[in-house]
């Protein structure tokens, strides 16, 4: 899946993470690599392609749209701002979580009540 020609890099955003990476973590620079490529062809053209496409698009929403705005539009994100990308990411996750404890916490509470409510009418009709 990932290129050794790092000669093969098209974009300044993967060059820049390139700079950022160990050696150890050289996959991550291939996965970019072939997320280039699928925006350069305009996306996966067979099958196969596609499923590597859909994978990659769920690790590495934040690449593939600073990849898809240099390549297409010409327009460069720079460290900073992929870093304040990250982060926002980031705190929109932390938010998704919180409201969804919250929701299950509520339903938790709702379902806690009416079985009460249930158990109280259970006793009014003479159960034990």
């Amino acid at each position: 899946m990932s290129s050794d020609n790092w000669d093969d890099i098209k974009t300044r955003f993967v060059r820049d993470r390139l700079a950022e990476t160990a050696w150890e973590d050289r996959m991550y620079i291939g996965k970019l690599m072939v997320i280039e490529s699928f925006v350069e062809r305009g996306g996966p053209h067979a099958w196969a392609e596609a499923m590597v496409h859909h994978s990659l698009k769920e690790q590495f929403p934040l690449e593939i749209e600073c990849i898809s705005k240099e390549i297409r539009e010409g327009i460069m994100t720079t460290a900073e701002q992929f870093n304040e990308m990250k982060l926002k990411a980031a705190e929109r996750s932390e938010q998704w979580l919180r409201e969804r404890r919250l929701r299950a916490q509520q339903q938790q509470d709702e379902e806690k009540r009416r079985l009460e409510e249930s158990h109280k009418q259970w006793r009014d009709k003479g159960g034990k």
